[in-house]
Order: C-alpha cells, then structure tokens, then sequence
C-alpha cells in the first residue's frame, strides 16, 4: 500500500510538472512584473501557444519575453498562470462543441463574474447550430441575458483541428458580440416567418448555407469534404458575423457548382435557390455584397402576377431596375409549369409515382426530362435565345395541363432583349433561372398545402 502512494506522489508530481512547473523551471524569469495582477514576482519567459489565442479582450497576439519584442511581450506570474490554465481547461472541458462540422471552442469575454454565465454561453452553440429557427434559443439566452443585469456580452470562436501529434488552429474569430448576432440570425427567423416556411416544415438556417454553398456529403464524395471546404467556410462565416462585405460572384459560383453536383447526384433541393435568394437579401441587409449592384435592360410591360411583383419589391436589391435578372426569373416559372406538367404524367404512368419502391415504403420521385436538358454549371447569355424558343415549343406541347399566366411571354420576351450583350456570366443566368423555377415551386407546395388545411 505505501508503494502505491508512493507511486501516486511521483505521478501527481510528474503531471504537475508537466502542466504548470515546467514553464517556471525551464524558461522561468526572476523578478519580472506580472501584465495581470502587476506585483513583482517569478514569471514564465515563453508562453504557451495555445494561451496566446485565448485572449478575448487583448487584441495582440501575446509574444515571449524579449527586449527587442518589449511592446508585446507578455509575462505572468505563477498565481495568475493558474487562474489562466484552469480557465482554458474549464474551456476545453465544458465549452468544446462541433460547428459546421468543425470542432470549436467557445471563449467567453467578461471582465467581471457573472452569474449562469455558462448556461448562457452554451446556449449560444444551440444557437448557432439551430436547424429548423432561432427564436427559441434567443428567447432563452436573452432570459439569462436579463437575469445577469448584462444587456449584451461578446466572446470567440477557435476552430482547430486536434490530430495524434497536432494541434492545428484554423480560425480565430473573435469579439463576437450577441447582440448584433441575434440581429442577423433574427432576418432568417423573419423570412421564415414572411413565406410561412414552417407550414412546409422547412428550415432556413446558417446550416442551410452551409449546405447551398459549401461542399457537404449531398454534393461530395466524404473523403473530399475536409480537404475543401473548411478555409472557405471559416472565412465566409467571420465575414458574416462581423459584417464583411462578401463576394457576389464568388458565392453564385459557389451555389451553381453545389446545385449541379447535387442535381446529377439525384437529390437537389428545389427550394435551395429561392432560400439562396433570401440569404442574400440577408447578406444586403448587413453589408452589400460586392459586385451585385447592377442595373440592366428595359421593360415596358408590367408584371401581373401579383406574387412574382411583391417578390421583385420584397428583393428589390437583388431584382429592382435589373430586367435581366427578372426575365431569367420568369422564364424559370414557366419551366416549372413545364417541370411539373412532366412530373404529372410520370407520375401517372407509374401508378402515382409508386412502383417496385412502395413494397419498401418509399415514394418513387417523379422525373422531368427538361430539367435534365439545363446546364446547371452555366449558361452562356448567348445561348438565351435557343432556350427561350425551347420552352415555348414545351409549353405549347403541353398546353392543356399549363396554366399560362397573362402576359407572361411578353414580360419575358420585353426583359431579356439585348442579354446576349449584358455582360452576365453563364452562373449568373443558370442562377436566376433557377430562382424562378425554386420559387414557382414554393407557391406550388404552399398552395397544396393549404388547400389540405395545412396538414
């Protein structure tokens, strides 16, 4: 027994060593004033390279103790040392989460205690990974929010990547602060709220951003996911939460290139362009996103279609005064008639859209050939003409089962004249089109679901 605790003595010795002792005994430095508690004493002479991203109200980059680096050179003495390695413990322990599939930790920013601070900053990974809204979360973290006596707090975000034998960081992106926070996030609420998205148990999200524009296991092979999209991630995401103005054509390239590798995987999403129209309202309303801002064509017809005009006003940064972008969309809602009139007879050849499939309870997924004939990568504006006359020819064959809407080939038509000299990219035109058939779609799905009674 007495060799036990003599083990035990020599192991709890050896851990203090390496977790605390060593920075002293090694590169200690005698009779230095300590940054934190400023009394003369002992302090470490290098610091640690993880301590030097913890600092959540120092904007430096902490450095080692060197005459020719005096202005951001740190020291701190053995009691606050303690203070510091407990709370970044406390932080790997207790605030270590996964975000956008990337391992985080959540450096909280206060200068004074507070009281449930950690119910309150371990709320805010719910919030930040909510999947369907956010106001349950914010009405909880505003609730202890009120009972802290604290209007607003702010922390970081340290994403790393821990292997065997390393400790990579991949991001810092710090002073976050909650209140701006819950203003963006809050745009994603209103806008699920404004297209009754809940009624069609849809979600609208950073995670459906996350999957609209960045690779995932839908649109890529897993073994690709890692290498691609984290740096791409990371920086979009600081750009969002601080307000950076973002790329427009980098982002409706990232869109294009998602929603054609998921379309020739099977499993696209149809409403994902018009939610990608909505982020970038979003996007707007926080900072423009640089290089949208274009004016284009002429018009001299009116849109009748009550909801195609509130959507063009409601978006107006993205389709007012640009007749391009709104002749691309309206030829998109007449592809969707087309899309859903082929559907339909699919769908009525194989029995309702079951077959083999039904005996393992699945729902066998109507198909349309003209969806197919789209180039989801990019259509050069050149080529604007050839189909537009393909889609008239379509809707003539399938005139019995479309609903044409009055005047809708003469707004098209009066729009897109001239496109082919616009300076658009092929992205840009695949884009739009496809937002115009998303959101025809969407009025499909709303229009059946409330003739059901919602059910």
């Amino acid at each position: 027994m007495l060799e036990y605790e003599d083990y035990k003595k020599s192991y709890i010795n050896l851990v203090y060593y390496d977790l605390f002792e060593r920075f002293f005994v090694e590169n200690g430095k005698k009779d230095k004033i300590c940054h934190i508690c400023q009394s003369r004493a002992e302090t470490i002479g290098e610091v640690p390279l993880p301590m030097k991203f913890y600092g959540a109200t120092n904007e430096l980059y902490f450095e080692n103790l060197k005459n020719k680096n005096a202005y951001k050179s740190f020291s701190i003495c053995r009691d606050c040392l303690a203070e510091v390695l407990t709370g970044m413990r406390h932080i790997e322990n207790e605030l270590r989460n996964y975000l956008l599939g990337i391992s985080v930790y959540l450096i909280p920013s206060f200068e004074e205690a507070e009281r449930q601070f950690e119910r309150k900053y371990k709320r805010i990974f719910n919030l930040l990974k909510a999947n369907k809204s956010y106001k349950e979360d914010i009405d909880e973290i505003n609730n202890l929010v009120k009972k802290s006596e604290k209007k607003d707090f702010a922390f970081s975000l340290l994403f790393f990547d821990k292997q065997k034998n390393a400790f990579d960081i991949l991001k810092l992106i710090t002073n976050i602060e909650y209140k701006k926070l819950v203003e963006k996030l809050g745009y994603f609420d209103d806008f699920r709220k404004a297209y009754d998205l809940a009624l069609l148990n849809q979600s609208f999200t950073l995670n459906d951003v996350r999957r609209d524009f960045f690779p995932s296991e839908k649109s890529h092979n897993a073994k690709d996911i890692r290498k691609l999209y984290r740096k791409d991630i990371l920086n979009f995401l600081e750009a969002f939460l601080h307000g950076y103005s973002i790329s427009y054509a980098d982002m409706v390239g990232r869109f294009t290139d998602i929603c054609n590798r998921r379309f020739h995987r099977d499993n696209g999403d149809v409403l994902a362009p018009f939610k990608a129209v909505l982020f970038f309202s979003i996007l707007n309303n926080i900072k423009p996103l640089k290089g949208m801002a274009m004016t284009g064509g002429n018009a001299v017809t009116e849109v009748q279609n009550e909801d195609f005009q509130k959507f063009f006003e409601t978006h107006e940064a993205i389709y007012k005064e640009n007749y391009y972008r709104q002749g691309l969309f309206l030829l998109g809602t007449a592809i969707n008639n087309i899309v859903a009139a082929q559907q339909k007879k699919a769908s009525a050849k194989d029995g309702g859209g079951e077959g083999d499939e039904k005996k393992k309870g699945k729902r066998k997924k109507a198909s349309s050939t003209f969806l197919k004939k789209l180039n989801y990568s990019g259509i050069p504006t050149r080529r604007v003409r050839n189909l537009l006359a393909e889609v008239k020819d379509y809707t003539e064959i399938y005139d019995e089962q479309i609903y044409n809407e009055p005047g809708i080939w003469g707004n098209i038509m009066d729009r897109l004249q001239g496109i082919e000299n616009s300076g658009m990219k092929g992205e840009e035109v695949i884009f739009y089109i496809l937002t115009g058939i998303s959101y025809a779609g969407y009025l499909g799905m709303i229009h059946a679901k409330k003739e059901k009674g919602g059910k």
